[in-house]
């Protein structure tokens, strides 16, 4: 699966979770979301994506927290890309806890 086209194919919540799915723990495949997540101008959608992973590698939680932290604190980001970074660090938190 190519999961940039995938991504750009469909915006529903149930393709969102068959990307979650093929990406499961699988390491290779969750560093391309985050290369997406960090470089690609489908934002909105990876971080859709990454709001469905059950599991998220703990060597990734940091800059992905700091990354969703920088897309809540610059009003020109979507309203969407904030609620969604928004609920990742509560996901974040909550693993934590």
């Amino acid at each position: 699966m190519n999961i940039k086209e995938e991504i750009l194919r469909e915006h529903s919540k149930a393709q969102c979770l068959r990307i979650a799915h093929y990406i499961g723990d699988d390491k290779q495949r969750f560093d391309e979301l985050m290369y997406l997540f960090l470089n690609s101008s489908v934002t909105r959608n990876t971080v859709r994506v990454l709001r469905y992973l059950d599991k998220i590698p703990e060597s990734s939680i940091g800059l992905a927290a700091s990354i969703c932290f920088k897309y809540l604190t610059t009003p020109s980001v979507p309203i969407a890309v904030r609620v969604f970074s928004m609920h990742i660090l509560y996901k974040f938190l909550k693993l934590k806890s």
